[in-house]
């Protein structure tokens, strides 16, 4: 068990977990795993080069967020984007940036999720993967996806029927 006195997000959310090197995952769901960050576990030592972007997406995808797994983030991105018909992904893909839904979803995490489903369902996971191992950036990623600023909305839209 590992404690400690003060982490930068540790009153930001009232879940979660975080995952540092040596394979120690700290898990704050009440819960004794936290799949999440268990897959950020494997992205470290398969894609040392992983964008954080796509690392936190696929970690999303896989693990859900906070206490809530990948479908049921999903379906609150529709519901959000549906609510929000201007809003602009390309200008919140600071996976870092602190923007909810509903004090439950983390916008740029499961945004990046879905982006990750949607190569996948296009391109197959391999070609998703080649992207993870070389160090670019969430733009430049994007081209070898078709994707960019002008498109990324619409296709987010007409991936998730929205």
């Amino acid at each position: 068990m590992k404690g400690f006195d003060y982490h930068p997000m540790m009153f930001t959310d009232k879940s979660g977990g975080f995952a540092e090197a040596y394979n120690i995952v700290i898990s704050g769901n009440n819960s004794e795993y936290y799949t999440h960050e268990i897959v950020h576990l494997y992205t470290s030592k398969l894609f040392p080069k992983i964008n954080p972007f796509f690392d936190e997406g696929i970690a999303s995808y896989f693990g859900g967020s906070g206490k809530f797994d990948y479908q049921w983030q999903k379906e609150k991105l529709k519901k959000f984007l549906t609510e929000n018909p201007d809003f602009d992904a390309f200008k919140h893909l600071n996976i870092y940036e602190r923007l909810y839904f509903e004090k439950e979803t983390p916008i740029p995490y499961v945004v990046s999720a879905v982006i990750c489903e949607m190569i996948i369902s296009k391109f197959g996971k391999e070609k998703l993967f080649s992207v993870f191992k070389t160090e670019t950036s969430v733009e430049e990623s994007f081209k070898t996806f078709n994707l960019n600023k002008n498109n990324i909305n619409s296709e987010l839209r007409k991936f998730l029927k929205v």
